[in-house]
């Protein structure tokens, strides 16, 4: 017989008043991800989460909830809105990824980037509206076989990264009401997801960019939600200082700089497209906010295509430029810096190097070759 505390009362009233409106395997799916060995360390480490009782709320609010009681004893609460909601989010974001399956044609996006973004703003906005009581009028855009399979697994990891944001509450800040969290320890608890998602799943089956990329997802959907004036229980930090956080995590796990590039290259462009989205909501210039980071990132994901045979120098180098342009002087020279780290134009060649990092590195040399020689000379710290 199930052990009846204070927590364990709460929950069955409210899942009994709102029972999950769909399928009712989403939250299970998700957490299964962490099995056997990983799992054992989890509970191990944390066995409180054990005791954690875990459910979809048949609500169509966008809400997450963590509580935890006197007692000792918590429970979760992912609302079924907020599950449809990063489910539709998710979809949208890949019309624009170019698939590619090893030994096959590169699958091409359903739409330019431009339009995901226009797409996604219009996705918040009609979200909005149903929460407000009017009808959603959506006509999602079918998706590729292949980018369908990968959208079914950011959505799971999607869900992973919010189920264990809400677990790292209840095992962090169990003291705590959930109005009363400070950005801080929003911080942690994205930082303790992020480092138990990558252990316990992404790391072990090689699925890290997916892990990151399920993240952010959630963080730019839910500060999508924030500009349109939806609250959040705490204070959240703003969805560049989140990401900064996970990747800060990813960083102290990668076993060099240039790992770390080539592993967050994906989730550094989703990011992008979703940050568009936000700027649209609120009226800004599409273009998001340039960083050295992010044209790193850029060049490298670009270059591996690059070198794949599915993407030409030229046009690299020219979606490059439209960055580099976009540039202050010290962000050129920050991104200086960092190649002279990773992608050093001047490394000598040897047999040693592996072919793909060889070939990127000669790749970013020829673009930077074909720079104006003002840009060329803050981003190799001659000006």
């Amino acid at each position: 017989m199930a052990e009846v505390t204070e927590a364990s009362l709460e929950f069955r009233r409210r899942m009994l008043n709102d029972p999950p409106q769909k399928d009712q395997r989403r939250l299970a799916q998700a957490f299964s991800l962490i099995r056997g060995d990983a799992l054992m360390r989890l509970l191990v480490e944390y066995p409180r989460i054990g005791r954690v009782l875990l459910g979809e709320l048949g609500v169509n609010r966008p809400n997450a909830e963590s509580h935890c009681r006197e007692d000792g004893s918590a429970f979760i609460l992912v609302f079924t809105g907020l599950l449809d909601f990063l489910e539709a989010v998710t979809r949208t974001a890949m019309t624009g990824a170019n698939v590619t399956v090893t030994g096959q044609e590169t699958v091409p996006a359903v739409q330019v980037p431009q339009a995901v973004d226009t797409a996604l703003a219009a996705l918040y906005r009609q979200w909005d509206a149903l929460w407000k009581g009017e009808v959603l009028a959506t006509t999602p855009q079918a998706l590729p076989a292949e980018a369908e399979e990968i959208a079914g697994w950011l959505c799971v990891t999607t869900t992973l990264f919010v189920i264990l944001h809400e677990y790292a509450h209840a095992v962090l800040h169990a003291d705590i009401q959930p109005e009363e969290r400070t950005p801080a320890q929003e911080l942690e608890a994205d930082a303790w997801a992020a480092r138990q998602a990558l252990l316990g799943f992404g790391i072990p089956k090689n699925r890290v960019r997916s892990v990151l990329t399920g993240a952010v997802i959630m963080i730019r959907a839910l500060a999508a939600l924030q500009i349109l004036g939806h609250k959040l229980p705490g204070s959240h930090p703003p969805p560049r200082e989140r990401l900064a956080g996970i990747l800060q995590v990813v960083r102290g796990m990668c076993e060099d700089e240039f790992a770390y590039f080539h592993v967050t290259t994906i989730v550094t462009a989703h990011d992008q497209r979703m940050e568009a989205a936000e700027r649209s909501l609120q009226g800004l210039p599409y273009l998001p906010e340039v960083s050295a980071e992010r044209i790193i990132s850029t060049a490298i994901a670009m270059l591996i295509e690059v070198h794949a045979g599915r993407l030409t120098l030229g046009r690299a180098a020219s979606e490059l430029r439209v960055m580099f342009d976009a540039a202050g002087p010290e962000v050129l020279r920050e991104t200086g810096a960092i190649a002279a780290r990773i992608l050093p134009w001047d490394a000598p060649e040897g047999p040693s190097r592996e072919p793909e990092k060889a070939s990127i590195i000669e790749n970013f040399a020829a673009i930077l070759e074909g720079l104006p020689p003002a840009i060329r000379a803050q981003i190799r710290g001659e000006a």
